[in-house]
């Protein structure tokens, strides 16, 4: 008998091994269940008791953080029990529920204009949000609308309870310089399992929409893979270490009504139940009971499934289960949905609370919008305004009482996962669950490391398809070589045509070809004849690679393998995990995001006594006095201050409008001085044009600021305080007794990427140079002079208490892109740049025209690199400033970079 055939006829034995079903300890949490229950169908009473409970919940928690944050700062503000008794001009803190008057937002009273809105839920925007958005803060005394740069760096939406600091700058508006939230709750904490238990699993999943199709195979698969019936003895294994389902709603397709066969009679009165199709709620039942043989299954509610659609919706009815009701396995649960499994708390929705969060908000990253829901220790603060909510009279059961270990989001469109954590040691697995129908994807909890892994089911057959590839492949071949090729005569006239029409097509082709090597040549300003090192990198296509490299960079990473690609980067460059704000590597979705991680708080504190202090972790490269027009980029090497930025740099611009080119100015260039180094030859007349780059018009007009931080007038003077300048327009000439200074300092690939401001200041303009991307190591920078003028970089100009100020962000080889937060036009190291030689500018007025332009303090978030890059500061200050660092010196961000005695 041949080998084969001993696979299928193998001698009988009764050797059969055994598998019993893991199971776990469980309780459904009665004093977190029994508020979500709703057993007085009574909607006569108003929403507000909803918001008026959750203020007065959240308000004492709000008081303790915020004591905590701000009793401390050198003005003491005075704490405001109600919105109605601030005074004008005092820094006071006050807590209440945020409202946002949205115009895109649905309106109620229409709604119930609509007979069809009353039974289905009306068809919403996708985005609430608009231009015309305002902001308010009302507690049970009123309501005062709300300003300030910082608001817009925060997920606002309606119903979150928080606490402001600020003052009231105008009639009825209030400026917020900062906000607190209530942070997660208190959490039990898990007890220890002994190191000899199994592991075990709960599997998480969502979106079945059973009802499509007859025969649902999927579904099937997924029935027999819970059941051990499906895979290899490793699968079977992994399935009897399940000891818990849960199904996340939306198990079935939206009622839908069936056309009839045959013509019926309508009824007059009372419900049709022939107009509606069963099937679904039968196919559901049928894979319950299939599941529920075997393992234990919780099954929520979800605004598609059979049930009233409003938060929290109760348990499905179990008569309309048939069979699985039967099973005292099978159990029908609220949504939101708390338990209690082996001591892990696992709280979860079917996702309308996200999904309606995300309508708010611009951003699209739903896993942070999940998170943010533990730190406002709610998970609907949307309800009942525009998530439709039961009207409770005496509770808010979406208030956060604990936290949970576990906190998942069915319906969503991919999985996603992270791990929070707390100031007290609470710990926070976030879950999105994906569709079923869409992913074929269940995601399975570990029950001790709270870890997550994946099981992803299809329905296709890989090799039937591969095979059906090939015969098609193979019929094409034959019909190819077996059909008989016949040839027809033409007319003379057609054939000259045809070779006419090719002939035409080559010629333009090729002069096509000829124009846009012209183009490239003209591009290309400058001619590389110096050391073999810059040879290879002028001939590398530097900017096509960085941007492949971002492309790189932005590519999902399997989650099992992001701990250890992470930390083996982390190991040869050098980066410190432990200062990461989000410690779970797994969270981190490709190396983009890794590499503009947060830090915790106060990681890097920030030397307020310094006039100046570092913008970026990095090492100093060089520093020193701006002599002339020259700035040293290292030891004897020299580059123009005007190729970096422009030409009026040394005559500091007075406002917004002048902060554009001036043509008129003469500016003083030797027609016959070349910058000649390393055998790279050009002239700041070719490049700069008369001392400049050729200026071209910005994408979004002459103002870049993003519209979110734009300042009302009445504001302008908190800003004029908080910017700690003048408001006055300062001289464009440096003042008596004051000098130009510079300092560069350069980022590796394992430093933190995300710049600061360095001080105090105002940013009037900003002007992106269009350029090379040559690496900016201490080794290239040796080597070639104008290093910082021939690459890319962004110079926001403005000023200071001293005077001018400027922070030049410099592109480099494999940086991704330059961010800036405040700017909604920068976009860099892009395909359709501009040309050598030319930039763009705009200006930040819409920021405050006071100030004309945007005011940052010390140690403000600016933007970032995605990689290691270099950052050169050009400032004015008095003749007495003295640098507080050497060259070669590694610098953290907030460390002092120099000071100023005054005489």
């Amino acid at each position: 008998m041949s080998n084969s055939a001993l696979q299928f006829c193998s001698v009988p034995t009764d050797d059969h091994s055994i598998l019993d079903r893991h199971s776990s300890t469980y309780t459904d949490l009665p004093h977190l269940k029994d508020p979500l229950l709703i057993k007085k169908h009574n909607y006569s009473q108003q929403y507000a008791n909803m918001y008026f409970v959750r203020l007065l919940k959240l308000r004492q928690t709000l008081q303790n953080v915020a004591s905590e944050k701000w009793d401390s700062l050198p003005e003491k503000p005075r704490y405001v029990k109600k919105i109605l008794d601030v005074r004008p001009g005092e820094l006071c803190y006050m807590f209440g529920t945020i409202y946002l008057e949205m115009p895109a937002k649905p309106n109620v009273m229409k709604n119930l204009e609509d007979e069809d809105s009353i039974v289905n839920a009306p068809n919403a925007a996708l985005k609430y949000k608009s231009e015309g958005d305002m902001v308010s803060l009302e507690d049970e005394s009123g309501r005062v609308e709300i300003k300030g740069a910082c608001l817009s760096r925060e997920f606002l939406v309606t119903g979150m309870v928080i606490g402001i600091l600020g003052k009231e700058v105008s009639t009825d508006a209030f400026e917020v310089i900062d906000i607190c939230l209530p942070g997660m709750p208190e959490q039990e904490p898990i007890l220890a399992t002994p190191s000899t238990d199994s592991t075990k699993y709960v599997a998480l999943l969502s979106g079945l929409n059973l009802g499509a199709e007859e025969v649902d195979m999927p579904s099937q698969l997924l029935a027999e893979f819970l059941a051990g019936e499906l895979g290899s003895q490793a699968d079977e294994i992994a399935s009897s270490q399940i000891s818990r389902v849960i199904i996340a709603g939306n198990s079935v397709l939206n009622a839908a009504k069936q056309t009839p066969k045959t013509p019926v009679v309508k009824k007059k009165y009372g419900y049709d139940a022939s107009a509606f199709n069963a099937s679904p709620m039968l196919q559901l039942d049928e894979l319950l009971e299939d599941i529920c043989c075997s393992v234990d299954v919780d099954i929520m509610t979800g605004p598609q499934d059979p049930a009233p659609i409003h938060f929290p919706q109760q348990p499905m009815h179990p008569s309309m289960f048939k069979n699985a009701h039967k099973l005292s396995t099978f159990h029908t649960v609220t949504n939101p949905y708390w338990c209690q499994i082996d001591g892990i708390t696992f709280l979860g929705t079917s996702g309308q609370n996200v999904d309606d969060i995300y309508k708010y908000l611009d951003s699209v990253d739903r896993l942070k919008m999940a998170e943010i829901c533990m730190y406002w220790r709610h998970m609907a603060p949307t309800a009942p305004d525009t998530l439709w909510a039961h009207p409770f009279e005496d509770r808010d059961p979406f208030v956060l009482e604990t936290c949970p270990h576990v906190y998942f989001i069915g319906n969503q469109p991919q999985f996603e996962d992270s791990l929070i954590q707390g100031p007290d040691g609470q710990k926070t697995r976030v879950i999105l669950v994906p569709s079923f129908s869409r992913t074929g994807i269940v995601v399975l909890v570990n029950l001790k490391t709270l870890e997550c892994t994946t099981v992803q089911i299809n329905r296709e057959n890989l090799r039937q398809a591969n095979d059906d590839q090939v015969m098609g492949e193979s019929r094409i071949k034959d019909s190819w070589n077996n059909t008989e090729v016949k040839w027809y005569p033409i007319s003379v006239t057609l054939g000259l045509s045809v070779i006419a029409f090719i002939q035409y097509r080559r010629v333009i082709a090729r002069e096509s070809e000829q124009n846009q090597q012209q183009s490239n040549e003209s591009k290309r300003k400058y001619l590389v004849t110096g050391p073999w090192q810059v040879h290879v990198a002028a001939a590398l296509p530097l900017r096509t690679i960085s941007r492949l490299w971002g492309a790189f960079n932005s590519l999902m990473i399997p989650t099992p393998l992001r701990p250890f690609g992470y930390k083996l980067y982390s190991w040869i460059f050098g980066c410190n995990l432990d200062e990461m704000k989000n410690p779970d590597l797994r969270s981190y979705r490709n190396l983009s995001e890794f590499f503009y991680r947060e830090l915790k708080e106060g990681a890097r504190p920030i030397a307020e006594d310094a006039t100046l202090v570092s913008p970026s972790d990095g090492k100093v490269l060089h520093f020193g006095l701006v002599h002339g027009q020259e700035i040293e980029q290292i030891k004897g090497v020299t580059y123009k201050l005007d190729a970096l930025l422009g030409n009026d740099v040394g005559r500091p611009s007075s406002s917004a409008e002048d902060a554009k080119l001036n043509a008129a100015v003469p500016h003083h260039v030797d027609e016959e001085e070349f910058a000649n180094v390393n055998g790279i030859d050009y002239s700041l007349d070719d490049i700069m044009i008369q001392g400049s780059a050729q200026k071209t018009a910005s994408s979004v007009g002459p103002d870049g600021l993003a519209r979110s931080e734009e300042t009302n007038a009445e504001d302008e003077c908190a800003l004029v305080r908080l910017a700690d300048v003048e408001p006055d327009l300062p001289s464009k000439k440096i003042k008596p007794g004051h000098a130009l200074f510079f300092c560069v300092v350069y980022l590796a690939p394992g430093d933190y990427h995300r710049f600061h401001s360095p001080t105090n200041w105002v940013v009037q303009t900003r002007r992106h140079f269009a350029g090379e991307l040559f690496s900016v190591s201490p080794y290239f920078v040796k080597m070639l002079q104008n290093l910082f003028v021939l690459n890319e970089r962004v110079a926001l100009l403005g000023k200071w208490r001293y005077g001018f100020f400027s922070m030049i962000p410099v592109g480099a080889t494999n940086v991704g892109s330059i961010k800036i937060n405040f700017d909604e036009a920068l976009k860099t190291n892009r395909k359709e740049d501009l040309e050598m030689g030319t930039f763009t500018e705009v200006t930040y007025r819409r920021a405050s025209q006071l100030l004309g332009g945007k005011a940052l303090r010390y140690g403000e978030e600016m933007g970032g690199f995605y990689l290691g890059s270099t950052v050169v500061l050009v400032f004015e200050a008095p003749e007495t400033f003295r640098f507080a660092v050497t060259e070669g010196q590694k610098i953290k961000m907030g460390e002092a970079i120099g000071y100023t005695t005054i005489k």
